[in-house]
């Protein structure tokens, strides 16, 4: 999904975790984990005050079940306001910084689910996954995003893997006729902001080696 069009960076950055690993069966292992994560972001543009953008809190939550040959995992993590102009009075951001049309109140960060499965046969690993992705821009739309991917990995030895991976990709940005005004803004500033994204769709395959010692 489209990122923060203040295309802000964090600062001390800290994260928390807690994993569980156990036994359902002798054959059954489940793994489970919860993150936190919290910074500080900072704006690129210049002409943005900091303190104007909405600091990184996120939290994901996921687990892992492993069943002989077989292994089936998902994710969801969900990140509210993060990386957002903070709200102003009536939920509109400070005229010149972005178009009036756009409410701060409406808009958050980014969240997604993940999931994928995957089966051993012999030396062979053959894996499948995708991901979604949505983020409210503010205009009382939704910006998504969808991932795909098949994956084959072959083990020659112990150490030596080699693999190959197709993705899909598939995304619509709702926020470009926002991008595009905030860019004009820019160009009046002298100041520096992201690119327009429209709606993009690619196919992507990866070939590959790992070692490991």
């Amino acid at each position: 999904t489209a990122a923060s069009p203040t295309k802000a960076y964090s600062t001390q950055n800290m994260a928390l975790g807690v994993n569980y690993i156990g036994f359902l069966t002798p054959e059954l292992k489940i793994s489970l984990s919860l993150t936190g994560m919290t910074a500080q972001n900072q704006p690129y543009d210049r002409n943005i005050q900091n303190g104007a953008i909405k600091p990184l809190r996120s939290v994901a939550v996921g687990g892992v079940l492993n069943y002989k040959s077989f292994a089936f995992g998902a994710e969801y993590a969900y990140s509210g306001k993060s990386g957002q102009f903070a709200v102003s009075r009536g939920g509109v951001t400070p005229t010149g910084l972005v178009p009036l049309s756009y409410n701060a109140g409406q808009a958050q960060g980014p969240q997604w689910f993940d999931a994928g499965a995957s089966y051993l046969y012999r030396q062979t690993k053959f894996a499948a996954g995708f991901l979604r992705s949505t983020r409210k821009t503010g205009f009382g739309n939704t910006a998504r995003g969808a991932v795909y991917n098949l994956s084959v990995t072959y083990q020659q030895q112990p150490g030596l893997e080699f693999y190959v991976e197709g993705f899909r990709i598939n995304t619509k940005n709702s926020a470009a006729l926002y991008e595009a005004q905030l860019q004009a803004q820019s160009i009046a500033t002298g100041s520096k902001v992201e690119k327009v994204r429209t709606d993009q769709k690619a196919n992507v395959v990866v070939l590959g080696m790992k070692v490991s010692f």
